[in-house]
């Protein structure tokens, strides 16, 4: 016998002159599993297993920073749209007269605020935008 392992049912049967026929079989799955054992992947080192994390964890730090560049955006632009939006309320509260003022104070509950007429302004008026529609 040579030396290689065998396991459990692939060990030669004959001992003799005159070999098993099996024998050849048995060592060619002997052999075909020493070379599954050394294709088996090797565990993982801890460092490995760092690399890994430190990769995934670079791919999620990019996508927030992508999601927190798109927000910001979008809140320079909602800054942008607010602040025009008060340019067109101080423009609209100056051109109206007493009577109007005193009208969309009193709709806007009195406040004391020419914000809040504004407000009022704009949602009766997107509500009309709605019901023409």
């Amino acid at each position: 016998m040579s030396g290689k392992r065998y396991y459990g049912s692939d060990a030669p049967r004959s001992t003799g002159p005159h070999p098993d026929p099996l024998d050849e079989l048995y060592e060619a799955r002997a052999e075909a599993r020493e070379k599954l054992e050394l294709q088996k992947p090797k565990p993982m080192t801890e460092v490995e297993a760092l690399k890994i994390e430190n990769g995934s964890l670079q791919r999620r730090v990019a996508k927030q920073r992508d999601e927190i560049k798109r927000l910001s955006a979008e809140v320079i632009s909602l800054s942008r749209r607010w602040l025009m939006d008060d340019a067109a309320g101080m423009i609209w509260w100056n051109a109206l007269d007493k009577a109007q003022r005193k009208h969309w104070m009193e709709v806007a509950g009195n406040t004391g605020r020419a914000v809040d007429a504004w407000r009022a302004f704009c949602s009766q008026a997107s509500v009309k935008g709605e019901a023409d529609q």
